[in-house]
């Protein structure tokens, strides 16, 4: 998946716009603002009086040097807009989804993505194929709305129904 800050709280929640200004001061380029499940610290911790935002960088296999950079230079950030370091706060503009449209394999197959993380889909584009081994298509997937290509599966095989991938919708900078 894209490198992510999750702002978890709930857009209605009293420390909202400290949390969103705390994901922009992360600077990795993506938000995703969309209140998160019961327990959750993101979610919980601003109950408390502590603005909390929810680094996820790069999926949960494996490890991206990339990935590692964005959340070293994100943590120092942070460091700095608190005051615990001298130095400058550089930030972005941030581009926000707060929903999600999911897709699954109408087929069992190989997975041909048309789109790369990060890439901003239109509705009705195709995003991805399901082809047999020798390269037959078995199921094209278009998008259902304008959005963010935000997430999809490592492996290419997928058996009918299976998660593919992700496009973050209703989607804005700040």
């Amino acid at each position: 998946m894209i490198d992510e800050v999750r702002v978890r709280c709930g857009r209605r929640h009293s420390l909202h716009s400290e949390c969103l200004r705390l994901a922009k001061v992360f600077n990795c380029g993506y938000v995703l603002d969309q209140k998160g499940p019961d327990g959750q610290l993101a979610r919980v911790a601003p109950d408390e009086g502590v603005p909390t935002i929810d680094p996820e960088l790069g999926g949960a296999v494996g490890f991206s040097e990339e990935s590692i950079q964005n959340g070293v230079e994100g943590v120092f950030n942070v460091l700095r807009y608190y005051d615990f370091l001298d130095g400058e706060v550089n930030t972005r503009r941030q581009t926000r989804a707060k929903r999600f449209d999911q897709y699954g394999a109408p087929a069992g197959g190989i997975v041909d993505y048309h789109a790369d993380l990060g890439s901003r889909v239109s509705a009705g584009e195709t995003i991805f194929e399901i082809t047999d081994p020798f390269g037959q298509i078995k199921a094209s997937v278009t998008a259902d709305n304008n959005g963010v290509f935000w997430r999809s599966r490592r492996l290419p095989q997928v058996a009918a129904g299976e998660y593919v991938c992700s496009v973050g919708t209703n989607v804005d900078s700040y």
